[in-house]
C-alpha cells in the first residue's frame, strides 16, 4: 500500500467477521482541500501463492454444502452455565404482563427493565415491572440513563425515590451517561460530566446494597474505546448487535465466530470481574451511530434496525443457542437476550408493522427461540460439559450436567441438512426434542412444545434440517 496512509479497522468490534482498510486515517480531519493541480498517487498491490483448498477447484458460495459434523462431549467445564434474562423495554411492561402465562414458561431469572433521567420515561411504568417480575419470580436489573453536565447524585435521586415508591427490590443497577449511547472516535473530546467516578459513587449512594454495574448500555465497540474503570463495580457489562455493517443471512451467523476474541478481549481489559452480557438481539436496541434506527416497514434485511424478520424465525432459535453457548464457554456469569414482548420479542404481539402468519393466530403466539430460552434457562448455575464440535462452523453444541443427566443442545447453523455424529454421550433413556420447519406451526402456537415434542432417541446420528435446534436429555 503506498501513496497515502492507510488504515485497518478489526470490525470484530462489530461482532463482524471481517476487517476493513481504507485511506485517510479517523485521526484527521474530514473534509480536506486538495489543492488544484495537485497530484495524489495511492496504489495497493496484493499477491499470493500456495494451492487452493480442494486442489485448485473453485467452488461458489452457491454450490457450497454443509459438512457432515462430529459433536463430542468431554469431561466438567471449568464454568457453570450463565443465569439467563430478557429484557422488559417500558414501552412493553403492560403486554409482557398480559403475556405472564408465556413470560413463567419461559421462566429467565432477570428482568432488564429501563428508566431515562433526562425525560423520565420509564418511571411510570416501574410499578409494571415489579408486578411482572413477581409474577414469575424474576430479578430486575435497572438500566439508568443520565443527562450529560449534570451532578449523577441529583439525577439519581428522583429514579431511586420513584424506585421506592413502586417497591421495586432490585437485583443491580447499571447507569449510563447519555454520551456514553453514542460512538466516539479516538480522541474526541467527550462530556466532562459525570465522570465515571461521580456515578459509581452515586449509584451506590442511591441505591445501598444494590450491585452496581459498570461498562456500557451499547456495544463492545464502545466499551473498547472508553475502557471500564472494573475495580469501582460489580460487574461488567455490555451488548451487542449482529447487523451494523452487514445483514444477510451468512454474515449474521458469522457474527457468532467473532464472539469469543470479544469476550477474551473484555476479561483481558476487566481482570477476574463477573462478566455480564446484554440484551443482545440479532437486530439493534439502539444505534451508537446514527440519529436513531432503520425504520424498517417491509421487513427486509436491513442493517441497524430493531424490526429484523429472523426474529420470529427458525434462524434466530439457531443464532440464539450458538449466542448463549460462546457466551457460557467464554465464562460470563449471566446473558440477557431479546425482550419479552416486541420487536426484540419472544412473544408475539400485534404491532404497526406487519408479522406474517403470526398476526393470524388468535390467541397466544410465540416464535421458535422462546423455546432454546425455555430450555437454556434451566441449566442456569449448572456445571458445563466440554461440548467439541468438528469442523468448525456448521453446527454449534452446549451441554451442562442436571445431577446424574447430561442436557445436550445442538443446532444446525447453516440453510443446508447437516449430520451429526454425537459422541460421549449416555447409551439408555434418551429424549430428542427437533424445533424445525416440519413442526413450526405446533411450536409457535403452543409455549410448551418442548417437553411435548420429546420422543425416545437411540443411536448416535442425528439429522437436522435447515437451521433446527435440538436437546438431547
Amino acid at each position: 500500500m503506498e501513496g497515502d496512509a492507510f488504515e485497518m479497522e478489526d470490525q470484530r468490534n462489530w461482532t463482524d467477521a471481517s476487517y476493513k482498510t481504507y485511506v485517510r486515517p479517523l485521526a484527521l480531519p474530514w473534509g480536506y482541500t486538495l489543492a488544484k493541480g495537485s497530484r495524489h498517487e495511492q496504489s495497493v498491490q496484493l499477491s499470493f501463492d500456495g494451492r487452493l483448498e480442494g486442489g485448485g477447484e473453485e467452488k461458489s458460495r452457491g454450490e457450497e454444502k454443509s459438512r457432515d459434523v462430529t459433536i463430542a462431549l468431554g469431561g466438567d467445564f471449568a464454568t457453570a452455565m450463565p443465569i439467563l434474562g430478557i429484557a422488559l423495554p417500558a414501552g412493553e411492561a403492560r403486554a409482557a404482563l398480559g403475556a405472564c402465562e408465556a413470560l413463567r414458561t419461559l421462566n429467565p431469572r432477570f428482568l432488564v427493565c429501563s428508566v431515562d433521567a433526562r425525560d423520565g420515561s420509564g418511571l411510570t411504568e416501574l410499578e409494571t415491572d415489579r408486578m411482572a417480575a413477581e409474577t414469575i419470580r424474576a430479578g430486575i436489573v435497572l438500566e439508568i440513563v443520565i443527562p450529560d453536565e449534570q451532578g449523577a447524585a441529583a439525577s439519581l435521586a428522583p429514579v431511586a425515590a420513584a424506585v421506592n415508591r413502586a417497591r421495586l427490590n432490585l437485583d443491580a443497577v447499571v447507569v449510563s451517561s447519555a454520551a456514553d449511547l453514542k460512538s466516539w472516535q479516538p480522541g474526541a473530546a467527550r462530556p466532562e460530566k459525570p465522570t465515571v467516578e461521580e456515578i459509581c459513587e452515586a449509584a451506590r449512594r442511591a441505591f445501598p446494597g444494590v450491585k452496581i454495574g459498570g461498562g456500557m448500555l451499547s456495544t463492545f465497540t464502545e466499551l473498547n474505546r472508553k475502557r471500564p474503570k472494573a475495580d469501582l463495580f460489580d460487574y461488567v457489562t455490555h451488548t451487542t448487535c449482529s447487523i451494523v455493517h452487514a445483514a444477510d443471512d451468512r454474515s449474521v451467523m458469522e457474527t457468532l465466530e467473532t464472539l469469543p476474541a470479544i469476550i477474551a478481549s473484555t476479561r483481558t481489559m476487566i481482570g477476574d470481574r463477573p462478566y455480564h452480557i446484554g440484551p443482545s438481539a440479532i437486530a439493534a436496541r439502539s444505534n451508537p451511530y446514527g440519529k436513531g434506527l432503520a425504520d424498517n416497514p417491509s421487513g427486509d434485511r436491513v442493517c441497524l434496525t430493531d424490526r429484523d424478520p429472523r426474529q420470529r424465525g427458525l434462524f434466530n432459535a439457531a443464532w440464539t443457542l450458538g449466542y448463549v453457548a460462546v457466551c457460557a464457554y467464554g465464562g460470563a456469569a449471566a446473558v440477557a437476550m431479546g425482550a419479552a414482548t416486541g420487536p426484540l420479542g419472544f412473544i408475539h404481539r400485534r404491532a404497526s408493522t406487519p408479522a406474517p402468519y403470526f398476526d393470524s393466530i388468535n390467541g397466544l403466539a410465540v416464535y421458535p427461540a422462546f423455546h432454546i430460552m425455555v430450555g437454556l434457562a434451566r441449566g442456569g448455575g449448572q456445571r458445563l460439559v466440554e461440548a467439541r464440535t468438528s469442523p468448525a462452523g456448521g453446527a454449534v453444541a452446549l451441554a451442562w450436567t442436571d445431577g446424574e443427566r447430561t442436557i445436550l443442545w445442538v443446532a444446525n447453523l447453516t440453510a443446508e441438512p447437516l449430520k451429526l455424529s454425537i459422541e460421549g454421550l449416555a447409551e439408555h433413556d434418551r429424549r430428542l426434542s427437533v424445533i424445525d420447519a416440519s413442526v413450526f406451526e405446533q411450536v409457535v402456537r403452543n409455549p410448551d412444545a418442548l417437553d411435548a415434542l420429546a420422543r425416545p432417541f437411540e443411536g448416535k446420528v442425528l439429522r437436522l434440517d435447515a437451521y433446527a435446534t435440538a436437546r438431547l436429555d
